[in-house]
């Protein structure tokens, strides 16, 4: 019986090269998201006729956050039929928050007039924000619904967001 052989030389080179990227295209692997999470930040000017002001509270319905505590607190005015219990710390195991909720979002910082909250992987629509008085009084309160813009990342994997608006 006789075998037929072929050499390396018989088969032209830039065949192979085609081959190869004809076969492969198919193969290449999707590219990984690196950001494992991001915070996306709403910054508020304050109107600086308010001053002078001892801080800034943000609310979404009747939950809310202020500049003057780091932690979040239960809103100041309460519907009287509302007898929900003040917020507390979710198991590791509960699904992420949605954008109806203030979890984990926080005071950042003041820079003059520009007061910034910070909400990780999460850009609420709707707030409402309420300067305070060096007293604590409520001074102004505003319904305020940020439009959000990225401000890194991209559009398959998404990134921190950035929103401003003034009170």
């Amino acid at each position: 019986m006789r075998r037929l052989t072929r050499t390396a030389a018989a088969v032209p080179v830039p065949a192979l090269g085609l081959t190869g990227a004809v076969m492969l295209g198919g193969c290449v692997p999707p590219t990984a998201c690196t950001a494992i999470g991001w915070s996306n930040d709403l910054v508020l000017s304050v109107d600086p006729e308010l001053e002078p002001v001892g801080g800034v509270r943000i609310c979404l319905d009747a939950e809310c956050i202020s500049s003057t505590d780091r932690m979040p607190l239960e809103s100041s005015s309460p519907s009287p039929a509302s007898s929900s219990p003040a917020p507390t710390a979710r198991p590791a195991t509960d699904p992420p928050p949605s954008s109806t909720d203030l979890s984990g979002a926080s005071f950042y910082s003041r820079d003059g007039q520009n007061w910034t909250f910070a909400f990780p992987m999460r850009s609420p629509h709707a707030l409402t924000v309420q300067v305070l008085g060096a007293d604590g009084a409520v001074r102004r309160s505003v319904a305020v619904s940020p439009d959000w813009i990225r401000v890194g990342g991209d559009d398959r994997c998404g990134g921190p967001a950035e929103a401003k608006a003034t009170v």
